[in-house]
């Protein structure tokens, strides 16, 4: 991912919405955007903590 670009309201001044701008790692040139709140991670980015009730 390259970039987050908030849109905001003039009026308001809220958030309309995000679009993300994304470039391959291949360096194919091909670009693409999505919204952002749709991506997962591929891997966990932290340890799972554990339960407060478990006892190591």
């Amino acid at each position: 991912m390259g970039a987050v670009l908030i849109y905001v309201s003039k009026i308001t001044g809220r958030q309309v919405r995000k679009v993300a701008h994304m470039r391959p790692m291949d360096h194919s040139g091909r670009e693409w955007t999505a919204d952002p709140d749709t991506f997962q991670p591929l891997r966990p980015i932290s340890l799972p903590v554990p339960d407060s009730g478990t006892h190591i």
